[in-house]
């Protein structure tokens, strides 16, 4: 911190946000991670989609799955913390 302004790499941001509001607070990050190069910027998702899984009758993957497994390949994120709870 330098004259009273704080180093982008010393910023974080979180936003906790349900399944349907993903791609809303992926904009948020984008936005947020374009001004601020250096940051961090965590979204936690307080549930799930429902489409989540390799489907049993094609074989193909849900597109929600397909997303998640592509923002973890292409660096987009750098972990998948999942818990489930059986009701």
């Amino acid at each position: 911190m330098q004259g009273g302004q704080a180093d982008s790499a010393d910023l974080l941001a979180l936003t906790i946000v349900g399944h349907n509001y993903l791609t809303r607070a992926q904009i948020v990050a984008d936005s947020f991670l374009a001004h601020l190069p250096g940051a961090d910027f965590y979204i936690v998702a307080t549930d799930y989609a429902l489409d989540t899984d390799i489907s049993a009758y094609s074989g193909k993957n849900g597109p929600a799955y397909q997303w998640t497994l592509d923002n973890l390949a292409g660096g987009k994120r750098a972990a998948l913390i999942a818990y489930h709870l059986a009701v």
